[in-house]
C-alpha cells in the first residue's frame, strides 16, 4: 500500500514485534505436508491446529469473517497477540490475520459504543419513569386538594396518617435518589 493510501484510510504498515516474528518463522520452518497435517479441521467459524510441541494437544482458532480472533492457546491466552499457530493457519489456508491491536481498538470502540447506547436507553427509561411519577403525583395531589373532612370518617384517620407518612417516606427516598448536588448541599462548616 502506498504512503498516500495509508494516509488516506489511516493505516499503518504492520510492523512485527520480535515476538511475532519468532512466531512466524517457527510456522513458516515447518515442512509443507507436515504443516498441511497439523491442520486438523477448518469451518469458517473455528480450525483445529495441533500442538507444534506435543502431538496430543491441539488449540482451536475461533474465526470470524475470515479473520482469526482468538486462539486457545496458552500464548494467545496471556499475550492477546498473534500466535505460532495462527501464523501456521494463515500459510495453510490462507485465513486472513486480524493484527490483535487493530481487533481490540475495535473491540474497544464497539464496547464505548454499546455504553453509550445502555446510557442513552438508561436516560430514556428514567425520563419516562419520571412522567410516569409526576403523573402519578398529579392525580394524588388532585384528590388529595379534593379532601375534606366531610368526606372521610373517624375510622379513616389512621389511614389518613398512614398516607401522609407513606407520602413523607416517599418524598424523602426520592431526595436520596438525586444525583448529589456539591452546590446545594455543600456544608458550610465555618
Amino acid at each position: 500500500m502506498t504512503d498516500h493510501a495509508q494516509k488516506a484510510l489511516m493505516v499503518s504498515p504492520a510492523v512485527m514485534t520480535r515476538a511475532e516474528r519468532q512466531r512466524n518463522n517457527l510456522a513458516r520452518d515447518i515442512p509443507e505436508d507436515v504443516a498441511n497435517a497439523m491442520v486438523t479441521s477448518y469451518t469458517e467459524s473455528a480450525a483445529t491446529v495441533m500442538s507444534f510441541t506435543d502431538n496430543t494437544k491441539s488449540y482451536t482458532i475461533t474465526i470470524n469473517d475470515n479473520r482469526m480472533t482468538a486462539c486457545t492457546c496458552l500464548d494467545f491466552e496471556r499475550s492477546h497477540a498473534l500466535c505460532k499457530h495462527m501464523y501456521l493457519l494463515h500459510r495453510v489456508k490462507r485465513t486472513c490475520l486480524l493484527d490483535m491491536r487493530i481487533n481490540q481498538t475495535m473491540e474497544s470502540t464497539a464496547s464505548q459504543e454499546s455504553v453509550m447506547d445502555e446510557e442513552t436507553d438508561q436516560e430514556h427509561a428514567i425520563q419516562e419513569a419520571i412522567r410516569s411519577l409526576q403523573a402519578e403525583v398529579n392525580s394524588f395531589a388532585t384528590q388529595a386538594n379534593r379532601a375534606t373532612p366531610a368526606m372521610f370518617s373517624f375510622n379513616t384517620l389512621s389511614t389518613l396518617i398512614r398516607i401522609r407518612e407513606q407520602v413523607r417516606s416517599l418524598s424523602s427516598t426520592l431526595y436520596d435518589a438525586e444525583i448529589p448536588n456539591q452546590s446545594n448541599r455543600h456544608q458550610n462548616r465555618f
